[in-house]
């Protein structure tokens, strides 16, 4: 009689417990590019364009008050937002981090999280700073436009 209270709280420890590990700055995350992309953003085409190798693709979504940053890497370990810091009024940085205790494959696939805009930044254009893990405690560092 007394264990339908124990694993009630248990399943509700359970719940928080989940809820804690998916929490972060994105407001989505999902395999592949950019699902919600405003065709219109410059960064489409040109620097950064979806499927090149010279860093992260970051876009403004539809209705632009959200926007998607898309890494490559392991299909099986992608890389997670950790954090966003407003710098200043036109710009921030995100920053990504990397479980290194885990095995992963060899694959380079598209990882996209969506943000929705920090509250403090109203000014256009934006600049993104994204800063993706290299090792240990290294950093590779990407700044892009968001007009």
């Amino acid at each position: 009689m007394r264990l339908a209270p124990l694993a009630a709280i248990g399943a509700v420890a359970l719940a928080l417990s989940i809820a804690g590990c998916s929490a972060g700055p994105a407001s989505d995350s999902y395999d592949g590019g950019p699902r919600n992309a405003d065709p219109s953003s410059a960064a489409l085409s040109g620097d950064g364009a979806f499927g090149s190798d010279d860093g992260p693709l970051v876009v403004w979504n539809e209705g632009r008050e959200s926007f998607s940053v898309t890494n490559w890497g392991s299909g099986s370990c992608p890389d997670r937002a950790e954090s966003i810091k407003v710098d200043s009024a036109h710009s921030f940085t995100v920053t990504f981090r990397r479980d290194d205790h885990e095995q992963c494959t060899m694959d380079i696939s598209p990882f996209t999280h969506e943000f929705t805009l920090p509250t403090e930044e109203t000014a256009r254009p934006l600049t993104v700073t994204v800063r993706t893990p290299k090792f240990a405690d290294d950093y590779w560092t990407s700044t892009r436009m968001l007009e």
